[in-house]
């Protein structure tokens, strides 16, 4: 489950590097099918953003150890109310949740 995260935020880069670049491209050139794409790509953005913070908060709740992040914010005696809290309790886990938040505005 750590992998699926880590690749869905190299693929929500690529999705958001592309929304930004076809939105500023289409500008340019009033090309509304190229608009639509970049509309898509940050569609994608958040879907990628999405799986991420699911898998994390998935590994957080089965209390993965191994990833450095669960092993530094939480622990075994934590109530299931706060371990959902684990995820902006450090400042990767916040920017993640941010970023989601920012890219559910943007779409």
């Amino acid at each position: 489950m750590d992998h699926v995260g880590s690749l869905s935020l190299i693929a929500a880069l690529a999705f958001g590097a592309y929304a930004m670049v076809a939105g500023f491209a289409s500008g340019r050139r009033a090309d509304r099918p190229l608009l639509r794409s970049a509309e898509r790509a940050v569609y994608g953005f958040l879907g990628m953003i999405t799986l991420s913070v699911v898998a994390l908060e998935i590994l957080i709740l089965k209390d993965a150890f191994h990833i450095e992040y669960i092993a530094s914010h939480s622990n075994l005696s934590l109530p299931l109310f706060y371990k959902f809290s684990v995820l902006w309790s450090g400042q990767e886990g916040s920017l993640l949740f941010w970023t989601w938040l920012v890219a559910g505005y943007c779409a």
